[in-house]
């Protein structure tokens, strides 16, 4: 999903909806290599169901808010799979009243939020913070575990772990919870450390469009823009201002050096 409100660009995603069970049993230093290693979205989803599923949640959520010059900031929904709870929360646009969301832009400590943490917190609630909070419970969340992070950038993100229906894999009144919380921030950290340079990532290969990609190839592969012309049935003109916004994109005086440049970018392959 891809839109526009209140300011901010929303990409939504949905994860791979395969829950990834397994018997294994790993420990915090397995977890942060695979979580380092990542290569892409899919497998970090595998990695955080695993997480969730050895730390006994039943599933998780990311918040990013990428902040960029010039344009509204990007803010990405991703979540492991859809639920009752993740459509209802999409269509009341709760991103912008999520009282998480709002700590998470101000404030680097995790949080746990469960009805009797609410009950206490309640008077400190907007109206729409309350009336998000409300529909939660209603929907069963009865256990959030939450860790918020802020960069230098600007950018912030939160990631979750989320019990439903009455269970709850951390008591906040148990030493459970003392040692558990800990481990599963440091996680989290690696978690949005490991999304923020996929998305940064995704964000340099998009950079330009398939249409600058196909002219930057045959540019490359030592085709003239008369050539270029013939062969997408468009004319030389078209090819040159294609030529001029590549340069401009990659802030580069040359052809030569942008085709250099996407190549070591990986955006083009001979």
């Amino acid at each position: 999903m891809h839109r526009i409100i209140q300011g901010c660009e929303i990409k939504s995603v949905s994860a791979n909806p395969s829950y990834y069970v397994s018997s294994n049993s790993y420990t915090l230093e397995d977890f942060i290599e695979l979580v380092t290693r990542a290569s892409d979205f899919k497998t970090l989803n595998k990695v955080c169901s695993l997480i969730r599923t050895q730390y006994q949640f039943d599933f998780y959520a990311i918040f990013a808010r990428v902040n960029r010059v010039n344009e509204a900031p990007i803010c990405y929904f991703i979540r492991e799979h859809d639920n009752e709870w993740t459509r209802h929360y999409e269509a009341e646009q709760y991103m912008f009243t999520d009282p998480g969301v709002r700590i998470a832009t101000h404030h680097m400590t995790p949080f746990n939020w469960s009805s009797n943490r609410f009950a206490n917190l309640k008077t400190q609630l907007s109206p729409k913070e309350l009336q998000m909070s409300h529909d939660a419970l209603d929907y069963g969340l009865s256990h959030v575990f939450n860790a918020p992070f802020v960069n230098k950038n600007g950018d912030c993100g939160l990631v979750r772990f989320i019990n439903l229906d009455g269970k709850s894999s951390l008591d906040e009144d148990s030493r459970q919870q003392q040692s558990k919380t800990p481990e599963l921030y440091y996680l989290a950290s690696y978690v949005y450390e490991s999304l923020s340079r996929l998305l940064k990532a995704q964000k340099t290969h998009n950079i330009l469009s398939e249409r600058e990609k196909d002219i930057l190839l045959w540019t490359a592969i030592g085709k003239n823009p008369a050539h270029i012309a013939g062969n997408f049935n468009i004319s030389e003109n078209t090819v040159c201002k294609h030529l001029c916004n590549i340069r401009r994109k990659f802030e580069v005086r040359n052809t030569t050096h942008a085709v250099a440049k996407a190549i070591s970018m990986q955006i083009i392959s001979l």
